[in-house]
């Protein structure tokens, strides 16, 4: 009996460390999409003739029209994809913190909002009229903020004084940041001047990014800093 007991203790094991594997690899795709954005956004505005990554906003790279579309659609979409994995390690991962578990559904609705409004809701680049999707695209930007400001502060509380304070001047940040870019995106329609719009609203998405990563990395290394 015993003889016939030990390959089921084995079989048991290793799916247990399968499960955990695959767990490590859905966290992992936090550090994984932060990497994708960044890099994405610094090639196409390199590869965008005429484009002024210090004074334009990051949505003119996938704007209608814009000759880095295609190619944005396609990098954005599997961001969205990478944001949603790691959405679903960290539920995983969360155990009976509640505040955990919300912060991955509220990264899950991020990406699928950062999606539909990719693929649906550009705004429209150059001298185009404007359309109702450049509204819908405010509105989606809008949701987007909203929602990664309370992925945020959901997980402050996950992992000690450290990262809760972390935490909150990261909000801190995106929410000036985020009024600063909605400021400059104001200038925009009264065809004034914007020279620092880039930067600000690149501060706000990098500033989204790092903590993403930060939130992976500490998921990977079992809570610790």
């Amino acid at each position: 009996m015993d003889t016939e007991m030990k390959p089921i203790a084995i079989e048991i094991k290793d799916e247990s460390a399968a499960a955990s594997g695959m767990q490590r690899a859905l966290v992992a795709c936090g550090i994984l999409s932060s990497a994708l954005f960044f890099v994405t956004d610094i090639a196409a505005a390199i590869l965008t003739r005429g484009y002024s990554y210090f004074s334009q906003n990051s949505g003119e790279l996938f704007a209608t029209g814009a000759p880095t579309r295609g190619l944005l659609v396609i990098l954005y979409s599997i961001y969205n994809l990478l944001v949603v994995l790691f959405g679903v390690g960290i539920w995983t991962s969360a155990s009976y913190r509640t505040s955990l578990r919300f912060t991955g559904l509220l990264l899950v609705a991020y990406a699928l909002a950062g999606q539909a409004r990719l693929l649906f809701f550009p705004m429209h680049g150059g001298a185009e009229e404007r359309a109702i999707s450049d509204n819908m695209n405010i509105i989606f930007t809008g949701l987007i903020v909203l929602l990664v400001l309370l992925a945020v502060g959901y997980g402050a509380s996950a992992f000690g004084k450290r990262f809760r304070r972390y935490s909150v001047g990261t909000i801190v940040v995106l929410i000036l940041f985020a009024i600063g870019a909605s400021i400059n995106n104001t200038r925009i329609e009264e065809h004034l001047s914007t020279p620092a719009l880039g930067i600000i609203e690149r501060v706000y998405w990098y500033g989204t990014l790092l903590w993403i990563a930060m939130l992976s990395r500490i998921l990977l290394r079992g809570g610790k800093w």
